[in-house]
Formats: C-alpha cells, sequence, structure tokens
C-alpha cells in the first residue's frame, strides 16, 4: 500500500503524459456512473501525475490515506471532457457524480505467475502498477440538470 502526500511542487507533466491520464480517469468515472454497483473503481494513472494533478487540492478523509476532491481540484487534467462527471441517455436522463469524490492512490504489484523457459516452471518477475481508488456517490440528473 503506497501513502503518499506531496507537500513540495511535483515537475511538470508532458501533454501527452496528461492526454492519457485524463482519457483513463474520464472512462473510470463514466463506467463507474453505468455500472449498477458502488464499490469503488480503479482507475490508472502514475502516481507523478497524480501527484501534480492534486498538489494543495483536496482535504483529508476519515478513511485512512483517502482525500475528497471537488470537480474543480480536477483543472491541471485539462485534458478532461467537459461531459466526465455525467452519464446520459438518449432521452437525456442519467447519473451523475454528486461530488467530492473520494480517492486514495495505491501502488500494488501485479500477480504472481509462473511461465515456461526452456522446458523448466519459471516464475515470472512482479511488475509495479499505479492506480486511484476512487469512490463516489451518484445523483440523478437530466439534460437540463447538468452543467
Amino acid at each position: 500500500m503506497f501513502i503518499y502526500r506531496s507537500y513540495e511542487n511535483p515537475g511538470k507533466i508532458s501533454d501527452e503524459r496528461l492526454t492519457e491520464s485524463s482519457r483513463h480517469f474520464a472512462t473510470g468515472i463514466l463506467s463507474g456512473l453505468k455500472s449498477g454497483t458502488n464499490a469503488p473503481i480503479y482507475v490508472l494513472m502514475d502516481l507523478d501525475i497524480w501527484r501534480y494533478v492534486t498538489f494543495r487540492n483536496g482535504i483529508p478523509s476519515e478513511h485512512r490515506a483517502h482525500y475528497l476532491f471537488e470537480k474543480e481540484d480536477f483543472a491541471k487534467l485539462k485534458y478532461l471532457p467537459p461531459h466526465w462527471c455525467y452519464f446520459l441517455n438518449e432521452h437525456g436522463e442519467g447519473l451523475a457524480v454528486d461530488f467530492p469524490i473520494k480517492i486514495k492512490p495505491v501502488l500494488s504489484w501485479s500477480a504472481a505467475h509462473y511461465f515456461k523457459k526452456d522446458k523448466k516452471l519459471c516464475k515470472a518477475p512482479r511488475f509495479p502498477q499505479e492506480k486511484l481508488c476512487t469512490t463516489f456517490v451518484k445523483k440523478s440528473c437530466t439534460l437540463e440538470s447538468v452543467k
């Protein structure tokens, strides 16, 4: 488990990496809105990008290592589409994120597994996975109510 809260200014992040992270974040939130469950959503994002995006943003949650974020706190993810926080159907009805969003950065490892090498079973190397454990409340919305 990775717990990190930087008080130093993180370095600049390239536009290509911000574009990819914005895409992953929006896709994760939209899939969570579309899902019928309230389970946490895991969003792939490099944690250096996360530190850049959330530097001096968010407030600590009552849950250990989680922080609460408002919609404005994601301004540095400048490639997020304007509709990243709501999901509408063809009738203009749907669900939206009821802010704040609770997020915890997580550093985990890939599953342990084995592979064949020279007719022998060998343990495969594991690799780190950086992601965000994202939890939010959904609320009903319509075409007229979204901003």
